[in-house]
């Protein structure tokens, strides 16, 4: 029901009034849903970089979503942290 939204909901992120809210629902879906928002890791990554007070809510959705399996070795191709060695 929320996935059409995805893009329209990252345009939010890219303003500092509402990238902060959006990312707690983004948020939430991960938790949920992640899958949904794995096209949309770069955008989460852009909203950290230009708007450096969400870095932390950006990097909480990364990390819920990285916890898919194909998420994660796109995301990590190289880190043998995700692969046990």
């Amino acid at each position: 029901m929320l996935e059409p939204s995805v893009p329209q909901l990252c345009e939010s992120l890219s303003s500092a009034s509402t990238a902060a809210s959006t990312l707690q629902v983004f948020y939430n879906v991960a938790l949920e849903r992640p899958q949904i928002l794995a096209d949309h890791l770069k955008a989460f990554r852009a909203t950290a970089e230009n708007f450096p007070k969400t870095a932390l809510a950006s990097i909480q959705v990364m990390v819920a979503v990285a916890k898919i399996r194909k998420v994660r070795e796109i995301v990590f191709p190289h880190s043998s942290v995700f692969r046990g060695g």
